[in-house]
């Protein structure tokens, strides 16, 4: 399924929705600002407060459509101020990044990712309620089960990479015009699906759509469902037709995945569990669940939720990498493909993790196109459970939502030179010392100052390492095969934006020409 996200299908499937939330407006006089929250005068609002509903509500809507060049815009003169985001529940707070050193390390109890997720993509609605889909549990198998073994996902990564590519890419023979969005989407899929569910149940074709599209769904309803006021919510998941795939999913996973779970239990339970056959994410999950986590509907919900993490922010980056390598491939790809054939040669024509810690170009050509190419304006989302003080003095109450403005920091002249401009060996060089000193994160996972996009601290995202492993993998994969160009007369494709969120253009073709 193509992600037509927004455009297509807002302007389709939610006109009623919003002229619900039109028609609710109507009745309201005023919608107010919290005064609380911006006691001490030093807490701008992203448009200028006024008495007048009208007024707050076109800035409500211009805020969902324009959100992300607004944050941009914004923080440009307002450098260092705690931002307010205008919204129909305006909750939000986006602080500047000096803040994150002193917040990386708060407990749950204190600033909760958790429930920061599941109030962004409003999990009451769209299920991704992320403590029954990813929590502790999950946090703990994504750690032990992928990062802790990225050099045993090598080779079995490399070769359904391979698998994927001889099943959903067309042979390019001669010059052929390739949805790249779509195709790596169902490329990703089945690759990320050996690791999580096997090699058998990724060949299932209900789950492999299930384990797509299930992450379109959440995506596209919560993105229009926050264009509603709050009270209104529930009338427009009731006419959604994305939330209702969402529950189909969750049968259809239930349906396919339960009757696995049990068989492998019991097979456990015999000893006659194949010793052969590579253990994958499901394995892990049916170990190291107990109690309530261990019902075979928890572990689905799980393994659901690590489907949504894995399978669309990575197709997303790949595409825009794509993009950005088509659009300068005479420029990048000699040496890309040097970096790639000296690497392989050193362990003797395979695949390794040693290979892969030697694509220093690769790495930051990714880092690079990431850079310019968030997915969001904000990252480090965090809802307060508790009243918190910064360092210098202002005060967040209890409730409040919080984010740190990462797109804007990472195109910052703060921490790199020329940094509208895109450099895909950037990071390379500051490796080598050829550059500022002073950055630090200069890998695809590290974070830091200037490199927010994963997170920071004890809460970064876990599986950072997997997802540029397995994008490595992929890129290795169509450098080596293909030449890429765009189609004549074209650009770059440009991103799309809805509220803080960028993306890039699903509906977009590259030209690839196998060698």
């Amino acid at each position: 399924m193509i992600w037509h996200f927004p455009f297509s299908v807002l302007q389709s499937s939610t006109f009623a929705i919003i002229l619900l939330g039109l028609l609710y407006l109507s009745f309201v006089s005023v919608v107010h600002t919290n005064d609380e929250r911006l006691a001490n005068g030093r807490i701008r609002i992203l448009c200028a407060p006024t008495s007048s509903w009208l007024s707050r509500l076109r800035m409500s809507f211009k805020y969902v459509v324009s959100g992300y060049r607004m944050i941009f815009e914004f923080l440009k003169k307002e450098n260092g101020q705690i931002v307010q985001v205008p919204l129909m529940d305006p909750e939000l707070f986006i602080l500047p990044p000096q803040y994150i050193d002193e917040l990386k390390s708060q407990p749950e109890s204190v600033a909760s990712s958790s429930l920061a997720v599941d109030k962004y993509f409003l999990g009451s609605y769209t299920s991704l309620n992320a403590y029954r889909m990813m929590g502790k549990v999950t946090w703990n198998v994504i750690h032990s089960h992928l990062t802790q073994k990225l050099g045993t996902l090598v080779r079995p990564l490399s070769e359904r990479c391979k698998l994927a590519f001889e099943k959903e890419f067309p042979d390019c023979k001669d010059w052929t015009s390739v949805p790249v969005h779509h195709t790596l989407l169902q490329i990703v899929g089945r690759t990320t699906g050996a690791i999580l569910v096997g090699d058998q149940l990724v060949e299932n074709k209900a789950w492999l759509n299930t384990s797509i599209d299930f992450a379109s769904c959440v995506f596209l309803s919560s993105a229009y469902l926050k264009v509603l006021p709050p009270v209104l919510q529930l009338f427009g998941a009731l006419l959604s037709p994305h939330i209702w795939r969402i529950w189909y999913h969750h049968y259809n996973a239930r349906r396919i995945l339960i009757p696995e779970i049990k068989r492998r239990r019991q097979a456990r339970e015999d000893g006659q569990d194949q010793v052969d056959r590579p253990r994958d994410m499901l394995d892990a999950l049916i170990e190291m669940s107990e109690g309530p986590d261990a019902e075979p509907e928890s572990i689905v919900n799980r393994q659901l939720g690590l489907s949504f993490a894995a399978i669309h922010t990575t197709t997303n980056h790949l595409t825009n990498v794509i993009y950005d390598l088509a659009a300068r491939w005479d420029q990048y790809a000699p040496e890309l493909i040097k970096e790639i054939e000296t690497a392989l040669e050193a362990d003797n024509g395979t695949m390794l993790k040693s290979t892969v810690t030697k694509l220093s170009k690769l790495d930051s050509f990714m880092k690079e196109s990431q850079r310019l190419n968030p997915p969001s304006a904000l990252s480090f989302n965090r809802k307060l459970l508790a009243d918190y003080q910064l360092s210098d003095g202002q005060s967040l109450v209890r409730s409040s939502y919080i984010a740190v403005a990462s797109g804007p920091d990472a195109q910052s002249a703060d921490h790199f030179l020329h940094p509208a401009e895109f450099d895909g060996f950037r990071f390379d060089r500051l490796r080598r010392g050829d550059g500022w000193k002073g950055l630090k994160a200069t890998h695809f996972t590290s974070t830091g100052p200037g490199s927010l996009v994963f997170g920071h601290g004890r809460f970064a995202c876990p599986g950072r390492f997997f997802a540029g492993l397995e994008s490595k993998i992929i890129l290795c994969h169509i450098v080596q095969s293909y030449e890429l160009r765009l189609p004549v007369g074209a650009s770059r494709p440009k991103n799309l934006n809805w509220a803080d969120a960028n993306f890039p253009d699903p509906n977009k073709s590259i030209l690839f020409h196998r060698k």
